[in-house]
């Protein structure tokens, strides 16, 4: 979920619906939620037009962070903060995987950008392949059985994974790497690595 001004709270799915999905969870403290909307794009959100965006733990979901962080900053005023959080690879269930490079998430960008429907597919499902085989093994301490077909399964229906994995630095060299580029002109003004995340805040210049 995602926080815009401290008041615009949004999620994918409702608050009945988080409660049903996350049953392990106390029900009282699923938050309401103001707007049901795509995270990723804020299409229904106005350009230049908040004062802060908060979001915990979204990035690492999308295989296209580069675009997503373009949106994320579309919607903020010139001045505008982003708080944003993501969790230490090597810290987590993604350990031992490989860090995700500059290069590897500005070919993922160029793929969406081009609409390479190929590339893409076959991007995602390496990012499937990974997961599954080392994520998802530390998570649950069971080796998944033909990784290719169940690849291909989570790939066919778009199922949400970390696609991507990040260190205490990596994140601030993908912000200070694309500002004024392929991302909106920004300064880091803070970051930090807590026990499993890095804590960030950025400024739209």
């Amino acid at each position: 979920s995602i926080l815009i001004n401290g008041k615009l709270l949004f999620n994918i799915v409702s608050r009945e619906e988080s409660i049903s999905q996350f049953s392990e969870l106390e029900a009282e403290l699923v938050v309401h939620v103001d707007h049901i909307a795509d995270g990723f794009t804020l299409d229904s959100f106005k350009s230049d037009s908040y004062d802060f965006l908060i979001a915990n733990h979204v990035l690492e979901h999308s295989p296209n962070p580069i675009e997503v962080l373009q949106n994320w900053f579309r919607v903020l005023k010139k001045g505008g903060i982003l708080f944003c959080t993501l969790p230490i690879a090597e810290k987590t269930f993604d350990r031992g995987r490989d860090l995700t490079s500059i290069n590897h998430f500005l070919d993922d960008f160029k793929s969406y950008q081009n609409n390479n429907l190929s590339k893409i597919k076959e991007n995602n499902l390496e990012h499937y392949k990974e997961w599954l085989n080392i994520s998802l093994f530390n998570s649950t301490g069971k080796k998944i059985p033909n990784i290719e077909e169940k690849a291909k399964e989570y790939s066919e229906a778009n199922h949400e994974v970390h696609y991507h994995t990040f260190s205490s630095h990596s994140f601030i060299e993908l912000l200070e790497e694309c500002s004024g580029t392929h991302l909106q002109k920004l300064k880091v003004l803070a970051s930090e690595g807590k026990k499993n995340e890095v804590i960030t805040v950025s400024k739209k210049l």
